[in-house]
């Protein structure tokens, strides 16, 4: 039987973009159902990650932490291929 595996992402900063401060806009956004798949869209796009991954840390169902100005969370790898 496989174990899930873990990803780890890390959304860094650079001097056009505070990673910590769009994440958060992004979350608050994304409470609104009409606005949910653009800042999905917008957050995937922007650090090049699946969009299974900006969906569950933009939903909140996972926790992330900021390290350096950079935005870290963690998504089961499992559940991100069965999605993409």
């Amino acid at each position: 039987m496989n174990k899930p595996t873990n990803r780890v992402y890390s959304l860094g900063s650079n001097s056009l973009v505070y990673a910590p401060g769009i994440v958060q806009w992004a979350i608050n956004a994304a409470k609104f159902p009409e606005d949910r798949a653009r800042m999905v869209h917008i957050v995937a796009s922007t650090w090049s990650i699946p969009k299974f991954a900006a969906e569950q840390l933009l939903t909140e169902k996972v926790p992330y932490r900021i390290v350096n100005e950079a935005v870290r969370f963690t998504v089961a790898q499992s559940k991100e291929k069965a999605s993409v």
